[in-house]
């Protein structure tokens, strides 16, 4: 099934439920990572993949088939892991609809994310309405009373899942290159301050990236300095400066294996007009 989005909301309803959705929508390789702050209410129903939950300084290890919450007015911070992509089914309501799901028990203050069991006959009532959403008229009383019934089969079957510690601190370590990836990366330093062997970090690791630590810094180095030659006038020793280089031509011997092309002619091919600029 292709990727899409409904908007339900402005369907006809005869007789309006307590809880009306307002978007539908289903991803089935979502491959990007999402850092926002919504007015809304949201279920995102994870079917196949992994990656990460992050909200109010906690980290969680998200492995489908899972549910997490997005709270209106909160920001939040989830996607699959580098180079991987997740199946997603998503709920969009009002965000004056919290009180009503946990008057239902189908949502709780303390627990923004759950695990269920996928068996093969909510798969398949999940297939069919999914079917049935996108040939169906435009019924709004029909798409409230699914979805209601879909989320009691899917939130009678969860279960909680606990903040994996390891795992909070090795995408902190992710967040910490990402953050101040021009300084010099002390690996050591920051397990012996996290209290994690290199072994340990290394099998974490190897779930949230393909590269090392240090391929991974590098790899943001290079991203930032196509970005600076391309949108500034800066001479490219400056640039290599900037991005944590000491030495110009190393910078040069390293963004040529990554790109296939010197930062100079990088920055002629990429915007021609430009070709008086400096180097």
């Amino acid at each position: 099934m292709d990727n899409f989005v409904i908007h339900a909301g402005a369907m006809t309803r005869r007789f309006p439920s307590l809880t009306q959705v307002r978007n539908i929508g289903y991803e089935k390789e979502k491959h990007w990572v999402i850092r926002n702050t919504f007015n809304s209410f949201n279920f995102s129903v994870i079917l196949s993949g992994r990656g990460f939950f992050e909200y109010k300084g906690h980290l969680y290890e998200v492995r489908s088939p899972c549910v997490i919450y997005q709270m209106p007015e909160e920001k939040v911070h989830y996607g699959p892991y580098e180079g991987e992509h997740w199946e997603e089914l998503f709920f969009i309501f009002s965000s004056s609809d919290i009180t009503l799901f946990n008057s239902m028990n189908l949502f709780s203050y303390e627990q923004l994310i759950y695990q269920f069991d996928l068996t093969s006959t909510l798969l398949n009532h999940i297939k069919k309405f999914l079917k049935q959403l996108v040939e169906q008229p435009e019924n709004g009383d029909w798409v409230d009373l699914q979805v209601q019934q879909l989320l009691i089969e899917i939130f009678s079957s969860r279960r909680s899942i606990k903040s994996n510690l390891t795992m909070d601190k090795v995408l902190k370590i992710k967040k910490e290159i990402e953050d101040y990836f021009e300084t010099q990366l002390d690996l050591e330093s920051i397990l012996q301050e996290a209290k994690m062997s290199l072994s340990t970090f290394h099998r974490y690791w190897k779930q949230v990236s393909d590269h090392s630590p240090h391929q991974y810094q590098l790899s943001l180095r290079i991203q930032k300095a196509q970005r600076l030659l391309a949108e500034t006038n800066l001479r490219i020793k400056t640039i290599a400066t900037e991005i944590g280089f000491d030495d110009p031509l190393y910078f040069s011997r390293c963004f040529r294996k990554q790109t296939g092309l010197s930062p100079k002619k990088y920055r002629l091919r990429n915007y021609p007009r430009f070709m008086d600029w400096k180097s």
